[in-house]
């Protein structure tokens, strides 16, 4: 039997290094709703609540979660934050393994220890974690 014959591919989730949140289906984030459009409809509402709410506080998504994401005609919020609701979206699916693509390109300093540290947190309760990171000399 081949070891990866009961890996499921609808647990891996891939962020590519410039993707971003589709404006038609994520212009608002209140309460963290585009989290929650991304769990699946038979989950209990406060299994979500709890998966959302780790996810906002991890990424320190607190302060914009009643915010605009934001189209190219209308400002929202911020790239650094764009980047971490991004990160977000995949990390809400409590994939088995999550491969990242420079995560913490064109964030400042702190965005980008949020972002490492809610990936290491997911490291933690067991998620596969590979990351692509060009540090700057």
């Amino acid at each position: 039997m081949n070891r990866f014959s009961t890996f499921s591919y609808s647990s891996v989730y891939n962020l590519l290094q410039e993707r971003t949140a589709n404006p038609f289906l994520f212009e608002y984030m209140p309460n963290g709703f585009v989290f929650y459009n991304r769990l699946p409809a038979k989950m209990p509402k406060q299994d979500k609540v709890l998966v959302v709410e780790r996810i906002i506080d991890s990424l320190g998504l607190e302060q914009i979660r009643s915010s605009k994401v934001g189209t190219v005609q209308k400002r929202g919020i911020s790239g650094g934050q764009r980047k971490r609701v991004n990160v977000g979206l995949e990390m809400v699916m409590e994939p088995s393994l999550l491969i990242l693509d420079e995560p913490t390109s064109g964030l400042d300093s702190t965005s980008s220890f949020l972002v490492l540290r809610a990936l290491r947190r997911e490291a933690y309760v067991g998620v596969n974690v590979g990351v692509v990171l060009h540090q700057p000399r």
